[in-house]
């Protein structure tokens, strides 16, 4: 079933049994009290071209399931009726570029109704690719901002670099994304993560108010404050502090940081105790 743990032991809470590989066969009309729902057990078979187990029928495992009401709930689609034709479609979704203008130029889309993943995250990475390319369309630029942008191996993008990519020099904006094991875990207070309540269960069945109540402001501060800032200096001065040739130079106005060439030696001490990985080194031949 493609739900996250926590949806599916809420709804446990609030009273929902699953028939986990189950299939449903038909529907048999009944009295006005009712309905007979027909089902039969599937195994779980190969993997097939949609990257999903296929399932399969068992033999002489049919049962049926008495309800009250039925609710057809088999998948989604974008309705995409009301579009002109000018637009193309391809396979139910509307066809775009890398910079998700369609086939009119100036007219751009995201989310759900292009072919990428159906998640949050990727609906509001298209949201801020969008951003990007339409920006980049009205002020007459290139369209294709993406490409001196893009932050690491899964191609993230920094708003950052796209504005100031035509007064800065590109390599000097790319970063590397900072991994989880690159950080000094020593200079940092281990906190409990911020959960979310909800109301009671017996609540939620009985109405259409939000489930979750969200953070309060004091719990939100607080796991703001979680955040390593991977990759980010924040002047905790532990380079200047350990370096052993005092070839380190901090300005607290400016908030800059600069490294004497001529005194250092490359120990790589400054790196070892930086906290968040914002200092690295490579070898120039």
């Amino acid at each position: 079933m493609p739900a996250s743990e926590e949806e599916i032991v809420q709804a446990e809470k609030e009273g929902i049994g699953f028939h986990y590989l189950t299939g449903v066969t038909g529907v048999i009309e009944g009295s006005e009290k009712g309905k007979t729902v027909s089902c039969i057990k599937m195994r779980l078979g190969e993997i097939d071209e949609t990257g999903r187990k296929s399932f399969h029928p068992l033999e002489d495992s049919s049962f049926e399931m008495r309800a009250d009401h039925i609710i057809l709930a088999v998948g989604q689609k974008t309705d995409l009726s009301f579009l002109p034709r000018f637009i193309r479609i391809k396979e139910g979704l509307i066809a775009v570029g890398p910079s998700l203008e369609t086939t009119k130029k100036g007219v751009f889309a995201g989310g759900d109704a292009v072919s990428q993943p159906r998640t949050v995250v990727h609906a509001i990475a298209s949201g801020k690719r969008a951003a990007l390319s339409i920006d980049s369309f009205l002020k007459k630029r290139s369209l294709r901002p993406m490409e001196g942008v893009a932050v690491g191996m899964k191609g993230a993008l920094s708003m950052n670099a796209y504005e100031h990519m035509q007064a800065v020099p590109v390599n000097r904006l790319m970063k590397e994304v900072v991994p989880y094991e690159s950080l000094n875990l020593d200079y940092f207070k281990k906190s409990p993560r911020s959960r979310l309540s909800t109301i009671p269960a017996q609540r939620a069945t009985k109405s259409f108010r939000e489930v979750e109540k969200g953070l309060s402001h004091p719990e939100a501060i607080r796991s703001a404050k979680r955040c390593f800032n991977c990759g980010i200096c924040c002047f905790c001065s532990n380079c200047y502090e350990f370096c052993p040739d005092l070839a380190i130079h901090l300005d607290d106005r400016k908030m800059e940081r600069e490294i004497d060439y001529d005194h250092c030696k490359g120990c790589g001490i400054c790196i070892e105790e930086c906290p968040r990985a914002a200092i690295g080194w490579e070898q120039k031949i």
